[in-house]
């Protein structure tokens, strides 16, 4: 006898829950633009989780925080110009931007955040990145903490879904395929 259990979705999700992990919608539709991220979400590794808090994180201060003053975003613009291409030619140069064209993008955007957060919260009281009101820590680790859970429901509910009998030999889990829905060699 099978002592192990198949996960089941839980009861708050009906089958319908489970199609867009399994069909294929035509390229321009609502499916498709409403499966794509979830897709994303669902497949990605604890790097970009961490990545996506970070984006978080800045969001919520700079919300908070918000200077209209142009030096501020022209300065961080500028800086991350100059560190984004030192960043580009370090890990690889010309075949970088070619070969993985959101990674040449975040290449330029780490410095733009980096720097217009150090403007946005010099003189805030701020503890490293952590807000002094805990107002704006409670938004800022929530919404984190909110991330994180949709997340896990989505990787569960791909896991249940091609842990269902037969699922999947008619397609391959999320975390298998690439980016460009290309099965990959782990």
């Amino acid at each position: 006898m099978d002592h192990q259990r198949r996960p089941t979705l839980p009861p708050f999700f009906n089958s319908e829950c489970a199609v867009v992990f399994h069909s294929s919608p035509t390229l321009g539709t609502i499916e498709h633009y409403v499966q794509m991220p979830l897709k994303y979400f669902a497949s990605l590794g604890t790097a970009k989780i961490v990545l996506w808090c970070y984006l978080i994180w800045y969001l919520v201060t700079v919300v908070n925080h918000f200077d209209p003053s142009p030096a501020i975003w022209l300065n961080s613009l500028g800086i991350s110009a100059v560190i984004g291409i030192a960043l580009v030619l370090s890990v690889g140069g010309q075949a970088l931007r070619v070969a993985d064209r959101w990674q040449t993008i975040r290449l330029f955007l780490m410095p733009f955040c980096v720097s217009s957060f150090s403007s946005l919260i010099k003189g805030h009281g701020f503890v490293l990145i952590v807000p002094p009101n805990r107002s704006e820590q409670l938004v800022s680790f929530g919404a984190c903490a909110a991330f994180l859970l949709v997340v896990l429901v989505l990787k569960r509910i791909n896991r249940v879904v091609h842990a269902q009998p037969g699922a999947s030999a008619a397609r391959p889990p999320l975390s298998s395929l690439s980016h460009h829905g290309q099965q990959t060699l782990k």
